[in-house]
């Protein structure tokens, strides 16, 4: 299992690199890019589909934002996706300047189904630990997120 929990820092610290790597390769992602007639994503266009499934007509900066880069880099990665058929430009309707960002259909459905997947999978383990305090365990994982992707608490 790794580390011994004497060292709780020191036993995460090995699992993430894992953890990163089987929740990339895991049976929902593939399942989900099988089912995506072979548009293989990298890491960072699978980083901008979940971004985009949870914020859903986010603009560039919002999305540039969500995944730690620059506008410039997020441009370059949406036309990418486009070009896929994964992303769509949508004019925001309030302001014809502003263009938001949004899945295809079929990206959003391949989305939901992986999210459907990796669910079931948390699911199952909540209840392998069942003394598991679920609240804290996502409290500190979205910290260790932002800390990860260099926001520091105030």
């Amino acid at each position: 299992m790794g580390p011994e929990l004497d060292d709780p820092a020191a036993a995460l610290v090995s699992l993430l690199p894992e953890l990163a790597v089987v929740v990339y390769e895991s049976a929902p992602h593939r399942d989900a890019v099988r089912r995506g007639a072979g548009r293989e994503l990298t890491a960072r266009q699978m980083a901008a589909v979940v971004a985009l499934a949870r914020r859903p007509g986010a603009t560039m900066s919002e999305l540039a934002a969500a995944l730690g880069v620059g506008r410039a880099a997020a441009s370059e990665l949406v036309e990418r996706l486009v070009q896929k058929g994964v992303v769509q430009r949508v004019t925001d309707a309030t302001d014809r300047r502003a263009v938001r960002l949004d899945l295809s259909p079929r990206a959003r459905a391949l989305a939901e189904a992986m999210q459907a997947g990796w669910r079931a999978e948390v699911e199952a383990a909540f209840d392998d630990v069942p003394g598991l305090d679920p609240t804290t365990l996502i409290a500190f994982l979205d910290t260790l997120l932002d800390r990860l992707k260099g926001h520091r608490p105030r």
